[in-house]
């Protein structure tokens, strides 16, 4: 390794320094005087010197105050040999060696990186999504529970609803401002809301599944899936747009999946052991269908009083 590259910051989602040796040696601390400043208050003012002896480059540790790790191994004797590819962690920064031939992963492609830098739509294509997002809400809600359109509580709610989205793509935001030095918040508002609309779109679904199976467990089992696929899926994205997180796909699968495990085991918790009720579907008529009868109560409970008349009397039979 002729030449020595010094790469400051390498975590994983952040930003990194980097740093040329000039000539055959280096040194890293605290105090202003070192060829590389860590502004670290777990580090010393003159903590490593790396320096070129007999064609290697060597790693000599000048304060031992805090112990220095070589790829995860505290350094033995104060000094070692560091190769291309090798992990220094000093206090609480992480640095990595390299020579200047060293092989690197291929590039990541940039989600969505034409809308992102060239800002094509601006905020009205993410306004529009929240707003389609919204009124799909308001129309589940409607199909659900609603007898008549309520224009007020409509409003409310969708309001509301557009507030947590917005609010979930903020946060989203300052972590890529925090991570990345971009925001990117209408780039997180955007999927945030498309995302959202086809949850609300395909929930409805594990309804109907209950209504045609008569089978608990299989919408049960529906929703579970629905729900780690759009929470994964969304996680991923939105740490792909505020970090530079490599397996950004696999920790949204295991947030997702954590998330669902966690709900699970506090319904589990919080059920009674005993119910007095049985466990089977209840849809007597299918999810959403606004059918009403022109049968009156007093016809109702007439009809209902002589089905259990008739009971009585199979019973009776028997």
């Amino acid at each position: 390794m002729d030449e020595l590259i010094i790469q400051v910051g390498a975590r994983q989602g952040r930003l990194a320094e980097i740093v040329e040796c000039k000539g055959d040696a280096i040194t890293l601390g605290r105090s202003f005087t070192n060829d590389v400043v860590l502004s670290d208050p777990y580090v010393a003012p003159e903590q490593i010197r790396i320096e070129r002896e007999n064609g290697s480059w060597m790693i000599k540790i000048l304060d031992d105050t805090n112990p220095v790790l070589l790829n995860g191994s505290p350094v033995e004797d104060d000094s070692a040999v560091v190769v291309s590819g090798d992990r220094l962690t000093v206090g609480r920064t992480r640095l990595s060696i390299f020579s200047k031939d060293h092989k690197f992963e291929s590039t990541r492609k940039l989600l969505f990186s034409s809308w992102l830098y060239q800002n094509k739509f601006g905020a009205l294509l993410p306004v529009l999504a929240v707003i389609l997002a919204s009124f799909l809400s308001a129309f589940h809600d409607y199909l659900d529970i609603s007898e008549s359109i309520e224009y007020r509580q409509f409003i409310s709610e969708a309001l509301v609803f557009v507030f947590f989205i917005s609010l979930w793509a903020a946060l989203w935001a300052l972590v890529g401002r925090l991570l990345r030095h971009q925001l990117h918040f209408f780039a997180n508002l955007l999927f945030t809301a498309i995302m959202v609309s086809f949850y609300i779109v395909l929930t409805p679904v594990g309804e109907y599944v209950e209504y045609l199976s008569d089978n608990l467990a299989l919408s049960a089992a529906y929703n579970a899936v629905i729900f780690l696929v759009f929470l994964t899926v969304l996680l991923k994205f939105n740490l792909s747009i505020s970090s530079h997180l490599k397996n950004s796909g696999v920790v949204a699968f295991l947030t997702s999946l954590t998330l669902l495990l966690f709900s699970y085991g506090v319904s589990e918790f919080k059920e009674d052991k005993f119910s007095a009720y049985a466990e089977y579907a209840n849809k007597l008529k299918p999810p959403f269908a606004k059918i009403r009868s022109d049968q009156s109560v007093e016809e109702f409970l007439a009809g209902l009083e002589g089905q259990f008349f008739e009971l009585e009397k199979m019973l009776d039979e028997e």
